[in-house]
């Protein structure tokens, strides 16, 4: 890549070695417009296709070119290291510090997180932090995120099953793209639909496929699902379970009465190993609001600090690597603030 004046000098560098006028060299080649705009990025012709040039001309314009710059050094793949201590789940980056990278990066270091999981996909479509935009939000704030010492960036996929491969095929392509840590695959109701469980293969088999072909083999794959696989006893779990390398309960305890966190992260618990579950277990803990019921009997249910304040040391007695808390842009100051306070 080189401006219109380099193109320009080159020129007029040949018709010297010719005996030529420089001018006069540069009309023949029918480039004379680059004058209009000299330090602008040359976009004209490569100068072999120029036909107005001979063969000489051509050889002469080329060698007094400047070199192509050197490719950039290859960015060196993350080295993989255990996921331990606490993180949050990003889904709207545009809403967590108004989409600002290195405030977010600030506000993480100084809660002493060790990761966080932003969305990158939706289905089968790149996920920037809504779904009609066309910003990368992710790009940036993963950069920053970087600049925090043996700080983990992962990104996580919502996936409907209508079209496994295309799903499959963006999540790696944007674990690439951001050469991220790790990976979640975030699969829920949809997977207990007949017509989709047969999907669920297809796209743990596309996922597991290229990844090899990425060379990610060792890429840490997670399913955050439901906290209670007996209750869910009609979801995929299987083809889910062989592909990954980590289970991610939504361990959320939504009840309209007295809410028990360390009761909830103890039946997941178990409730896991029954299901065969022998590998790491990072649960994800309740930090947002939800309307519940129906029609006039709606109740808004809201997880408070003095639940997180319960919940993170089950967690950290109960030997487990580390926790996930959704979502960032719930938290609030008081439920953020009991997450930071907890030292791991």
């Amino acid at each position: 890549m080189f401006s219109n004046q380099e193109m320009i000098n080159a020129v007029y560098a040949a018709a010297g070695e010719l005996g030529m006028n420089g001018w006069e060299l540069l009309v023949k080649a029918k480039l004379t417009h680059l004058v209009r705009d000299r330090q602008a990025t040359y976009s004209g012709p490569e100068v072999e296709t120029i036909d107005t040039l001979s063969d000489d001309e051509k050889t002469l314009i080329n060698l007094a070119l400047p070199p192509p710059p050197p490719p950039p050094p290859p960015v060196p793949p993350p080295v993989r290291r255990p996921l331990q201590g606490k993180g949050w789940y990003i889904w709207l980056v545009n809403s967590c510090e108004e989409g600002e990278a290195e405030v977010i990066a600030a506000k993480a270091q100084t809660a002493g997180l060790t990761h966080v999981l932003i969305k990158i996909a939706h289905g089968p479509n790149p996920y920037r932090y809504n779904i009609i935009t066309t910003g990368d939000r992710v790009e940036p704030l993963v950069r920053a995120l970087r600049n925090i010492p043996d700080f983990q960036v992962w990104g996580w996929q919502y996936i409907f099953g209508e079209e496994p491969e295309a799903e499959a095929r963006i999540a790696v392509d944007l674990v690439q793209q951001y050469q991220l840590d790790g990976f979640v695959i975030n699969a829920e109701k949809e997977f207990k639909r007949d017509e989709i469980k047969p999907n669920a293969p297809r796209y743990t088999e596309a996922l597991r496929h290229n990844l090899k072909d990425a060379g990610l083999e060792d890429l840490p794959l997670a399913l955050s699902s439901y906290r209670y696989p007996i209750v869910h006893h009609d979801f995929s779990w299987k083809p889910f379970l062989e592909v990954c390398t980590i289970m991610m309960p939504q361990v959320y305890w939504v009840t309209k009465g007295t809410p028990n966190p360390k009761a909830n992260l103890t039946r997941c618990l178990k409730e896991y190993r029954d299901l065969g579950w022998t590998g790491p277990i990072i649960p994800t803990g309740t930090a947002y609001d939800e309307w519940q019921g129906r029609g006039s009997t709606k109740w808004l249910w809201s997880a408070d600090a003095d639940d997180i304040r319960l919940f993170l040391p089950a967690v950290k007695d109960a030997g487990l690597p580390a926790v996930n808390f959704w979502s960032w842009q719930h938290a609030g100051p008081e439920r953020w603030d009991a997450v930071s306070e907890f030292q791991w």
